[in-house]
């Protein structure tokens, strides 16, 4: 998922531009300035994406538990990008690339792997 943060997104032909989870920007018609239309969106998911790494490592049920909400945050906002980068943007439906497909399908697995998580609990 990190990866396809940095990959293309979308392909808008109206503007001749991929759009990525860093690189939205556009020029706004009203002020003339370069815009991030679509936000950074990888800003927020990196993190996010790292931190459910390391609760998915850790042997502890406590970061099991947390992993769960994380994990369907991550799938919530993976899910939001793909209906947002996807719709058209000033009269142009754009071209899906494989960064969006999988952004989703990771965010996906990850929920699915937090999900069916094995955990082993000691009783003494």
């Amino acid at each position: 998922m990190i990866a396809a943060c940095f990959m293309p997104w979308a392909y808008y032909d109206n503007i001749h531009k991929s759009f990525t989870g860093f690189d939205s920007l556009v020029k706004d018609i009203y002020t003339g300035k370069m815009v991030n239309y679509y936000g950074r969106q990888g800003v927020i998911l990196i993190p996010m994406a790292g931190l459910s790494l390391a609760f998915h490592i850790l042997p502890y049920l406590w970061a099991k538990r947390v992993n769960l909400p994380i994990a369907a945050i991550i799938t919530a906002l993976a899910l939001k990008n793909f209906i947002l980068f996807s719709s058209a943007f000033m009269g142009n439906v754009p071209t899906r690339q494989i960064g969006l497909y999988l952004v989703t399908v990771a965010a996906v697995a990850n929920l699915i792997a937090v999900l069916f998580v094995k955990v082993v609990v000691k009783e003494d």
